[in-house]
């Protein structure tokens, strides 16, 4: 840090002995003002301009006198509202130059008393002067304090303060708090507020990188690796800052860019680079938080100027395509920017390859508000317009390029042309209609000039669900149909009251499907559905599973025996675990365990008094699981065996027959005796 910052102040103390007398520039009606071979640090709200090689007003370059003995005229490096100039000179017999102030019309030499003899300063400058005449700046002073470190000042009536850093030869334990290797002040407002690169201030230096810090009085902020190089009224800085990877520890630090960034109310925000770019740094920021600086850009290890009020926009880009000095002129750098959007830039003209110092007022778009919230509507929905008004703030005409409004978003009214008139202004108006749900945001592109200006658009769309069943009671086996819906843009998932229903898990936003059960039991299916910062939305519905119903059947065939005779009872059952056997008649062996179906022959012996019987046979089954039962039965005559008929040889019936041959057992027993008799 301490050997960038000495070259790049003896650049600028050396530029300075090219020794311009009163110049005039031609002013031009077009964006550029051309001030010449120079090197531009700062602008006031005057217009006027810090340049190494003097003081620009009003078309006239006044080189700074030199300090007395010395020939070389100072470099003005900051002005302030008044004119007045901090910046550096070089003494005679010097090893660099020496911090200086121009205050009322006078040269001040802020160390000419202190570094006399053989106490001379290595180098120094200073770097702000606020409107009440103090002064920042830094000085090496190795000559007065061998291995000291370089030190901040404040030069204020007079009396110049090393109260930055309170570092003596033989202690730095109290240097910024931790022991200071180095401090840098580069921007002070008018409340004494400085900001600027400290080595290091609450912990040890990172990887050889100091810290961008804020220091009011007494309390310091530290801002991160980087360095802070301008601060307006508000306390908003602008610098560049330092992204590292790797540990200090362990020696394997690397770095993934510097970028720009604006500094409020404990905010950083980074300002990115230009396209493509890896590195930028913010050197000017005026009363409204606009920031000017450097960044590199895609394809390029150069640089080109930036202006930043929300998006960062090449400067180039901004230059009239009427200027005639448009096609010979790059900006480099931005360095100065004051409260009427006057830009002072460092560039090169091609046709000399010279470095030239140029003043731009930048076309200007103010966007009215910057942001539009709109609540929330449902998907498919769309809300009142609201309206953001365009502004050119500059003093030229600026072109306006296809204006849009991304998805969830739609353009309603727009009164902009392809040209806006300087402090002229044209309104859009823009809806939200959410094609899915969530928190959504978009935004208002407005593109100018190469740069797209972009009104940040929010609005809510709630997740709606639906859920629905088929029937709100089923049978267990057999199935019903779940139909749900969501909002697009959902992710949903399925629940269900059931362990073993298959209704869980991520399902699609909206579908149908077949669903049954395996138990009696009363189940809410519900879906559940969430979008990005949105609360999540839950829908159910209840199905109340039944046991099936238990049914038995019995046939006998045939339906009609006699006595003595068979008959195939056939049975089945639905749903059954068991099944029972009863009725009939006494040993027929009905009665009793059975399958839950099959077929059993049963003989009937059963002779009835009368001609005939009805037998019932029934079949009960029943479920284990549900104890649901069935039953069912079936009848069968049973006849009793016909008589003997006289006459005519009809059949015998089974009782006749018994009886007669009961009767000629009987007769041959009474016949024995004579047969007998007579063989004697």
């Amino acid at each position: 840090m301490r050997g960038v910052t000495r070259r790049t102040v003896v650049a600028s103390a050396l530029m300075g002995s090219l020794a311009f007398g009163p110049t005039s520039t031609h002013a031009q009606t077009n964006n550029l003002v051309d001030l010449g071979v120079a090197t531009g640090y700062g602008v006031n709200n005057s217009g006027q301009v810090a340049l190494d090689v003097g003081v620009y007003s009003n078309g006239t370059i006044t080189p700074l006198p030199a300090v007395p003995g010395g020939s070389t005229p100072a470099s003005a490096l900051a002005i302030n509202a008044s004119g007045e100039v901090a910046g550096s000179a070089i003494p005679p017999s010097a090893n660099g130059p020496y911090p200086i102030a121009y205050i009322s019309g006078s040269l001040i030499n802020i160390f000419a008393a202190q570094f006399v003899g053989t106490a001379a300063m290595d180098d120094g400058a200073s770097t702000a002067i606020n409107s009440s005449g103090t002064v920042i700046g830094w000085y090496f002073a190795e000559n007065e304090i061998p291995g000291a470190p370089t030190i901040g000042f404040t030069y204020s009536n007079g009396v110049e303060t090393d109260n930055f850093v309170p570092c003596s030869a033989t202690s730095t334990t109290n240097c910024s708090g931790q022991g200071a290797s180095g401090e840098w002040p580069y921007g002070i407002n008018d409340s004494g507020e400085v900001t600027g690169s400290v080595s290091y201030l609450t912990e040890p230096v990172i990887c050889g990188f100091a810290d961008a810090f804020i220091f009011s009085g007494t309390s310091w902020t530290d801002l991160g690796p980087g360095a802070g190089y301008a601060i307006n009224a508000s306390g908003q800085v602008t610098g560049t800052l330092t992204t590292i990877i790797g540990s200090p520890a362990e020696d394997t630090c690397q770095t993934t860019g510097t970028t720009a960034f604006l500094y409020t109310g404990g905010t950083t925000t980074s300002l990115g680079t230009l396209p493509g770019g890896k590195n930028s740094t913010g050197y000017a920021v005026n009363v409204t938080g606009q920031v000017v600086g450097s960044s590199d850009f895609t394809g390029s290890s150069s640089t080109h100027a930036f202006f930043y009020n929300g998006v960062m926009t090449d400067l180039n880009a901004l230059i009239g395509s009427s200027d005639p000095l448009q096609p010979f002129v790059t900006l480099t750098s931005a360095v100065g920017i004051n409260d009427s959007r006057l830009v002072l830039a460092n560039g090169v003209d091609s046709r000399t390859n010279l470095a030239h110092a140029y003043l731009l007022q930048a076309p200007y778009i103010q966007l009215a508000p910057m942001a539009l919230s709109f609540g929330t509507e449902a998907v498919g929905g769309a809300t009142q317009p609201q309206s953001v008004v365009v502004t050119n703030g500059g003093t030229t005409a600026i072109s306006l390029g296809a204006i849009s409004a991304n998805s969830n978003f739609s353009l309603r009214a727009n009164s902009c042309s392809a040209s806006l008139a300087s402090s002229a202004q044209c309104m859009i108006s823009v809806a939200f209609t959410p094609h899915v749900a969530g928190a959504l945001t978009g935004g208002l592109t407005i593109p100018s000039a190469g740069t797209n200006y972009v009104v940040a658009l929010s609005g809510g769309a709630p997740v709606t669900t639906t859920i629905s069943a088929s029937a709100s009671t089923a049978t267990v086996g057999t199935s019903i149909t779940i139909t749900w819906g969501a909002a697009a843009g959902s992710a949903c998932t399925g629940q269900s009251s059931s362990a073993t229903s298959p209704w869980s898990g991520s399902i699609a936003m909206s579908g149908s499907k077949a669903l049954t059960d395996t138990a009696a039991e009363t189940v809410t299916y519900s879906i559940n559905c969430t979008a990005a910062g949105t609360p999540a939305v839950s829908a159910t519905t209840t199905v109340v599973w039944t046991s099936p119903r238990v049914t038995a059947t019995l046939s006998a065939s045939p339906t009609s025996i006699t006595a003595g005779q068979s008959t195939t009872l056939t049975w089945t059952s639905s749903n059954a675990t068991t099944c029972s056997g009863t009725g009939g008649a006494s040993g027929d062996n009905w009665a009793g365990t059975k399958a839950t179906s099959g077929s059993q022959t049963v003989t009937e012996p059963f002779v009835p008094a009368n001609p005939s019987v009805t037998l019932t046979f029934g079949i009960t089954c029943a479920s284990k699981t549900s104890g649901l039962s069935g039953s069912a039965s079936a009848n069968v005559v049973d006849n009793r065996p016909s008589a003997a008929k006289s006459g005519g040889g009809g059949a015998f019936d089974s009782l006749s027959l018994v009886l007669l041959m009961s009767g000629a057992a009987l007769a041959s027993v009474r016949r024995r005796p004579a047969l007998q008799y007579r063989i004697r």
